[in-house]
C-alpha cells in the first residue's frame, strides 16, 4: 500500500502543502515506509539532499498540519545514538500519519489507476520513477546520461526540490507510454506547491536536462479540441531499471502522407467557406451566380472526397449534389441545404488554418492516439477501420475534441469523433507500415514504442520499455 502512496499525494492539491513539505513526505514514506526515523535532523538534511534550515520549515509545516507525528524512539547500540543517552536527551523520530495522509489525498482515481498491477505496467513505473527521485539519486544528479548541455551551469544543471516534485507530478499523471494530457501548467503548479513562473522555467530545465523528451503547450483552438490543455513525454531513460531494458538505437523519423493529407483537409474546408461567402455576394450582381456555384460544388466534393478517405461510414461514390437547377432555390439557406443535404458540416469545425499552431496541436493530439493504438495492438491492422472493436477510443476522441462544443448536436458529434479515429487508424496503419521498414534494415525491435509528434508533417517513432 504504501508504495501507491505516492499517487495520493501527487495527484492531488489537499492540505495546501508546499513543494518542500510535499518532497520531505515523500521521501519519509520511501525511506520509513514502516516505522518511525531514528536520524536526526542533520542526517535527514544529508540523506535527502535538502537544507537543515528548510528541512526543519518542512518539517514543521508537515506537523502542524498533522502529517507527521514527532515520537520518542529507542534508543539502539550505534555510537552515535548512545551518545545521545549519555547526554539525558531523548532520541526523537518522524512518523508519517497514515490516517490523516488518506483524509488530505486519497481519490477513488488514484486508487483505482494504481491497484493490483505488477511488473512493467503503468504504475510500477511510476514507482521506479518515485524511487529515482526520492531515494536521493536525484538530488545528485546532474543530468540524464547521453544529454550534451551547450553550456555547463555547474549547481544550476541540479535538480533541485522544485524541480523533482514537478517531476514527480508528472509521472503521477503520465499514461502507460510516459505521455501527460489534460494538464495545463497552472494545474501542476498547483499539485506541486509551486509559482506558474516556476513551473515555465524549470519545464525548461526538465528539457535541458533530458528528464522531458518533448513539453507541446496547450493551445485555444476555434475547432477541434477548443481550450486543450499541453502535453508531456517523459524520458523513460531517467529510470536506472529501466535503462537496459530501453534498446540504444536511432530514432525512425516520419514524413507522414496522413499528416499532409489531414492539413489538405483543413485547407479544403477554408476553401469551401470561401467559396461560401463568394456565392452570398453573387445576389448584388457583382457576381455571376452560375460561375459561383460551379466554383463552390467543386470546393465542395473535393472536401467531401477527402472526408470519405478518412471516415469508415461515409461513401466516396456518394459526391455533393449538383446541377444547374440548384439556381431556383428561393434563397441561399435552400440552395445550401440541397447541397449538402443530411452532411455533416465539417467544414465549419475546421476552422484553424493549416499553417497555425492551434492545428499543428491538432495533429499532435491524433499522432498521440494513434501511438496508443500501435502499442496496442496485437499484429498488423487492416487498412478499414475496425470501429466496434475499439468504441473506448473513439469515445475518448469524442470527450475530448468535439465534447465541449455546444454548437455541435449529440449524433453530429459521434459522426465527427469517427471521422478523427479514422485519421487515427490511417496514422497508425503508416507507423506500422515504418517500423515494419525499420526492422527489415535495423532487425527486430526489442519492447514497446512510443510516437512522438515533431515539426512539419514528421514525427518520431521511439523505442519504450514495456
Amino acid at each position: 500500500m504504501w508504495k501507491y502512496s505516492f499517487d495520493l499525494l501527487f495527484r492531488s492539491n489537499g492540505g495546501d502543502l508546499t513543494s518542500r513539505e510535499k518532497y520531505l513526505l515523500a521521501c519519509l514514506i520511501f525511506a520509513f515506509p514502516g516505522g518511525v526515523s531514528d536520524e536526526s535532523v542533520l542526517d535527514l538534511s544529508s540523506r535527502f539532499g535538502i537544507p537543515t534550515r528548510k528541512l526543519i520549515e518542512a518539517r514543521n509545516g508537515l506537523l502542524n498540519k498533522g502529517l507527521i507525528v514527532i515520537e520518542n524512539v529507542r534508543i539502539g547500540t550505534h555510537v552515535d545514538q548512545l551518545a545521545y543517552g549519555f547526554q539525558g536527551r531523548p532520541r526523537k523520530g518522524i512518523r508519517v500519519h497514515w490516517v490523516r495522509m488518506e483524509e488530505l489525498f486519497a481519490t477513488e482515481s488514484a486508487m483505482e489507476a494504481s491497484a493490483g498491477v505488477k511488473g512493467g505496467s503503468c504504475a510500477q513505473r511510476r514507482y521506479e520513477a518515485y524511487s529515482f527521485l526520492f531515494s536521493g539519486t536525484a538530488a545528485s544528479a546532474d543530468r540524464v546520461s547521453g544529454v550534451h548541455l551547450k553550456k555547463n551551469q555547474g549547481l544550476g544543471d541540479r535538480l533541485n526540490v522544485e524541480a523533482i516534485v514537478i517531476l514527480a507530478v508528472l509521472w503521477a499523471h503520465a499514461s502507460d507510454q510516459g505521455v501527460v494530457t489534460g494538464l495545463g501548467r497552472a494545474e501542476i503548479g498547483g499539485f506541486a506547491g509551486v509559482t506558474l513562473a516556476q513551473v515555465m522555467n524549470i519545464e525548461r530545465k526538465l528539457g535541458r536536462l533530458g528528464y522531458i523528451e518533448s513539453w507541446r503547450p496547450g493551445r485555444s483552438c476555434k475547432g477541434l479540441f477548443g481550450v486543450a490543455p499541453g502535453m508531456v513525454f517523459l524520458s523513460a531513460k531517467v529510470l536506472p531499471a529501466r535503462k537496459n531494458a530501453v534498446q540504444e538505437g536511432p530514432p525512425i523519423q516520419v514524413s507522414s502522407k496522413v499528416v499532409s493529407e489531414f492539413k489538405y483537409l483543413v485547407d479544403s474546408a477554408a476553401k469551401v467557406r470561401d467559396s461560401e461567402r463568394a456565392l452570398e455576394s453573387a445576389g448584388n450582381g457583382r457576381r455571376n451566380p452560375r460561375r459561383e456555384l460551379n466554383a463552390y460544388l467543386v470546393c465542395c466534393n473535393d472536401f467531401w472526397s477527402l472526408v470519405c478517405r478518412f471516415h469508415p461510414d461515409e461513401d466516396s461514390t456518394e459526391a455533393v449534389a449538383a446541377g444547374s437547377a440548384l439556381l431556383d432555390a428561393a434563397d441561399l439557406k435552400g440552395v445550401l441545404a440541397s447541397i449538402w443535404q443530411d452532411r455533416v458540416r465539417f467544414d465549419q469545425i475546421l476552422k484553424d488554418s493549416a499553417s497555425s499552431v492551434a492545428c499543428r496541436y491538432q495533429i499532435d493530439r491524433l499522432v498521440t492516439y494513434a501511438s496508443e493504438l500501435v502499442r496496442a495492438a496485437t499484429g498488423r491492422l487492416d487498412p478499414e477501420p475496425e470501429v466496434e472493436v475499439l468504441k473506448d477510443l473513439i469515445g475518448r476522441i469524442r470527450n475530448d475534441a468535439v465534447q465541449s462544443r455546444s454548437s455541435i448536436e449529440p449524433p453530429q458529434k459521434d459522426w465527427v469523433a469517427r471521422l478523427l479515429f479514422g485519421i487515427v487508424w490511417a496514422l497508425t496503419v503508416e507507423m506500422q507500415e515504418a517500423i515494419r521498414t525499420a526492422e527489415s534494415r535495423y532487425g527486430k525491435m526489442e519492447g514497446g514504442v512510443r510516437v512522438i509528434p515533431f515539426a512539419g508533417d514528421r514525427y518520431v517513432i521511439h523505442l519504450w520499455p514495456v
